[in-house]
């Protein structure tokens, strides 16, 4: 192929000035943002309870967070973690919805729990 073109070097300017025309048209198509805009549509909570087994954090902590949040209106999926000495809730809402009002309803249910374990 290099030989090709070493012969015949009309060829291998053609070719160049079908690839720039080619790049031209396709330019205006491409994305142009380096970080594109992502919405946020989870809120994250976590709750530290040291010292317990997965199944205290389970009962003590997961559940209780589960039955607060499923007052809040546009919650999507609800998931909870629950690891020694440590729990991670994830609330997911629905598309549309605002965070900001999202975040500060499930932030109120949580703050509402008074009967979580006494080191949590």
């Amino acid at each position: 192929m290099i030989r090709y073109f070493v012969k015949h070097p009309t060829a291998a300017n053609l070719l160049m000035l079908a690839l720039i025309v080619l790049g031209l048209f396709a330019a205006p198509t491409l994305q142009r943002e380096t970080f594109p805009r992502l919405e946020a549509r989870r809120v994250e909570v976590r709750a530290i309870y040291p010292g317990a087994r997965p199944e205290d954090v389970e009962e003590g902590v997961c559940q209780r967070i589960e039955d607060a949040v499923d007052g809040v209106s546009d919650v999507d999926e609800i998931t909870c973690e629950a690891n020694e000495g440590f729990a991670r809730a994830v609330i997911k809402m629905r598309e549309g919805t605002d965070l900001d009002r999202f975040t500060s309803d499930v932030k109120a249910e949580i703050e509402a729990i008074t009967n979580f374990p006494d080191q949590v």
